[in-house]
């Protein structure tokens, strides 16, 4: 499957929330909402580079503490990825915080070990019918088979046609994941769109924890 870096840094890459910010406003808001949660200390570092270094200082993994790689990007969409793959409630919090939209986006194979998919969540700073999500469209494996869903409100760059394609799987592919993001400005499998500015935010939990390394990582979640 079409992923980042050709997927080398895979399950990392897998979710990536951007919010449409400067740098400096997403790293303050995250340093901000990191420090209300029950970490006992969060800690910011300064980091430049190309991608697939920067990716690396979100080892080890851990279970309970929690790292943060915020990137400029080359454009006005600030990009983060996490040592958990995980950025749905980064990309809705803040995007209400700052007043801002936010788009999250999942791209992921199928394997034995995972349920694969491909997701774009659009989410404005107001509170709607559903927490403040704008559209969401997302083709996914759901037990044993595949549903398609798409709710909210259509956006004028969407291939409306194909979501009656009778696999369906192929109703939303990385191939129009890739395009839609193109829509907003986003780049998002070109590993050179992302960087070179960032900040790596590490945070620990109250009590000691041992990590895993990104090769363990991948074999838990069945990519080697």
């Amino acid at each position: 499957m079409k992923g980042l870096l050709g997927n080398a840094f895979a399950p990392l890459t897998f979710e990536v929330g951007f919010l449409e910010a400067s740098f400096d406003k997403v790293h303050e808001a995250t340093l901000e909402w990191r420090r209300g949660q029950f970490f006992a200390t969060v800690e910011a570092t300064e980091v430049k580079g190309p991608l697939s270094e920067l990716l690396r200082g979100l080892e080890p993994f851990c279970k309970l503490g929690r790292r943060d790689l915020i990137l400029e990007t080359r454009s006005h969409w600030t990009a983060r990825f996490d040592s958990a793959a995980d950025a749905t409630s980064w990309t809705g919090h803040l995007a209400s915080v700052l007043g801002c939209r936010g788009v999250l986006v999942r791209c992921a194979p199928d394997t034995n070990l995972m349920y694969g998919g491909v997701k774009l969540d659009l989410l404005g700073p107001e509170r709607r019918e559903w927490l403040n999500y704008v559209r969401s469209i997302c083709a996914s494996k759901d037990g044993d088979r595949w549903r398609f869903d798409a709710v909210g409100e259509v956006q004028p760059f969407e291939q409306i046609e194909k979501y009656k394609t009778r696999k369906i799987a192929d109703r939303f592919t990385p191939d129009m994941l890739e395009q839609y993001c193109a829509a907003f400005g986003i780049a998002l499998f070109d590993g050179t769109f992302y960087g070179p500015r960032g900040a790596l935010i590490v945070c620990r939990p109250p009590e000691n924890e041992v990590g895993i390394t990104l090769a363990e990582l991948r074999r838990r979640a069945g990519l080697e």
